[in-house]
């Protein structure tokens, strides 16, 4: 066989190994950043924001979640600028489903506007039950700038 076509068949090859490998583990880590199952009633998880994002005022931001809760109405979507601030309700009225089973993902866009809307360097995000504050996640922290 020809030098050349053996170089060629072996860098063939090997291309065509690091090009599986590399997409089996994204694919690998998207299937596990889209799983939003939660097993227990009563429970709220917020998947994004992730933390760490540099939002500015004025921006839209998705804010991804999942939920079981049987006794549902919705949900809020709340910011927060520091842990020991009064949530400013980002949304106009109830979001989501009234009785998520806890088997997938829901998606909000919220503005981060509003008069005097306060900048933060531990913002976060809680989504919790519209009625019932005591069932909610928070998501991790991130930062707002003017």
């Amino acid at each position: 066989m020809n030098t050349k076509l053996k170089w060629f068949l072996l860098f063939l090859t090997a291309s065509f190994i690091v090009a599986c490998d590399s997409g089996s583990s994204s694919n690998a880590d998207k299937e596990e950043e889209d799983d939003c199952t939660i097993d227990t009633d009563g429970t709220v998880q917020v998947f994004s924001p992730k933390g760490g994002e540099v939002f500015h005022i004025g921006d839209t931001i998705t804010v991804k979640y999942g939920a079981k809760y049987a006794d549902g109405t919705g949900f809020r979507i709340l910011y927060y600028f520091d842990s020991e601030s009064q949530g400013i309700d980002l949304t106009e009225e109830s979001v989501g489903p009234e009785a998520p089973k806890g088997d997938q993902c829901y998606t909000e866009k919220v503005v981060l506007a509003g008069e005097d809307f306060p900048t933060s360097e531990e913002a976060f995000i809680r989504v919790r039950d519209y009625s019932n504050g005591s069932v909610a996640g928070n998501s991790k922290n991130f930062q707002v700038a003017e």
